[in-house]
Formats: C-alpha cells, sequence, structure tokens
C-alpha cells in the first residue's frame, strides 16, 4: 500500500537492522548523513509512545504492517511528541537526517499501557463528614467504569466520576459520617471498552486517617 511504500523502501535500499529495544533513554553518535539509526519497540492497540531527541533530526514510526503512523523532524523533534498504537507487534523507530551540530545524541521514549495510573494526588486524608477527592494522572480514563477504595472488606465507592481527558480524572468520594474506617486502603480501577475490561488495583495508595 501507499502507506507502507517508504518502509518497503528502505528495506530495499537498506537492510533495517535495528540496534536494539527502545529503552527509556539512549544516547549514541551523531548520525551520519545518508545513515539511518533503527530501533524496535513492542505495542498493542490503546498504547501510548512518545519521543524526544536532544537535536534536531528526522524521526518516523512504522507499524508492524509497515505503515508510517508518525513522523516528526527540525525543531519539533526536540519536544515530545507521540501516538495513540493501534496494531499489536513490533513497530520500528528510524531516526535519521540531523540538522543539530552535536557529536552526540540522546533519544528518550515514554511508553503507557492503555490503561495506567503514572501518579496521584493526595495520598492521605482526614475523615470529615462530606466529600473528598482524588486526582489521577496516566492513560486511558475516557474508559474508567468504577472506582473504589478497598481495605479489609470495607469498600468505599466513587460517587462521581470526573473524566477531564483520557490522561486525568478525578475521583468523588464521600464520608457519611466521622465514623468511617481508618488504614491504608487499595485503590481499585475498573476499565472497560467493546473489546476487553480491565482490573488496576494500586495497593496501599490511599491513609484513611483521623
Amino acid at each position: 500500500t501507499d502507506a507502507s511504500k517508504q518502509f518497503n523502501d528502505y528495506r530495499v535500499s537498506q537492510e533495517v537492522k535495528p540496534v536494539g529495544e527502545l529503552l527509556a533513554t539512549q544516547t549514541f553518535a551523531k548520525i551520519a548523513e545518508n545513515d539511518i539509526r533503527w530501533y524496535t519497540m513492542q505495542a498493542v492497540p490503546g498504547d501510548t509512545v512518545a519521543f524526544k531527541l536532544s537535536q534536531p533530526a528526522t524521526m518516523q514510526l512504522f507499524a508492524p504492517s509497515g505503515e508510517e503512523v508518525f513522523k516528526t523532524s527540525e525543531s519539533a523533534s526536540v519536544n515530545w511528541n507521540g501516538i495513540h498504537t493501534w496494531e499489536n507487534g513490533t513497530y520500528y523507530l528510524a531516526v535519521h537526517d540531523v540538522t543539530g551540530s552535536q557529536s552526540t545524541m540522546k533519544l528518550e521514549y515514554m511508553h503507557m499501557d492503555k490503561y495506567a495510573v503514572l501518579s496521584y494526588t493526595p495520598e492521605e486524608v482526614g475523615v470529615v463528614e462530606g466529600n473528598f477527592y482524588i486526582q489521577l494522572f496516566g492513560n486511558g480514563y475516557d474508559k474508567l467504569t468504577r472506582a473504589q477504595l478497598v481495605n479489609n472488606g470495607n469498600t468505599l465507592t466513587a460517587e462521581i466520576i470526573h473524566v477531564k481527558d483520557i490522561s486525568n480524572a478525578i475521583l468523588q468520594f464521600s464520608f457519611i459520617s466521622n465514623d468511617s474506617p481508618r488504614g491504608n486502603f487499595n485503590l481499585v480501577l475498573d476499565f472497560a471498552d467493546s473489546t476487553e475490561t480491565k482490573c488496576i488495583t494500586i495497593e496501599n495508595a490511599v491513609t484513611i486517617a483521623d
């Protein structure tokens, strides 16, 4: 197909020989003119991936089918940019046409699963009758269906899930009295879409104290 033509052209003009699987950070000598540095990464539909270089160059990401699914170059390549992946398998990242002048380069890579919790606040709440809130940062919150705090049979269920965007959500809980149970509670998040369901549990995520 036209979408996969460039990847196939690369494979004809020179061997696609990855130097390795992408790590969070890799440093290497400046890529020579007319050369391409290849990396691989694994992804499933719904994952989020992003890339950033230390000096301007061109980056292209090819899906397992060979389709180019992402491209950045020049000054945009030194800022975080990325996509959601929609194929399962091995992706190929090509780095080439460096326009910077530094002798070494750094490539940074970030990968978030389809459903993920990267951070949350607060980690402790005091028992005061009324509402309290937990803010989440991660991925997939547009598919978050239920959130609970669980401890030894005691369960608090979020009354409202405020989804700001796919990466940010606010959970609204409430204490109906000052006699609510204390202790360390697991945060249990249930996600669902048309193809799968998933539960993420963060052990001892929140302390409920006096």
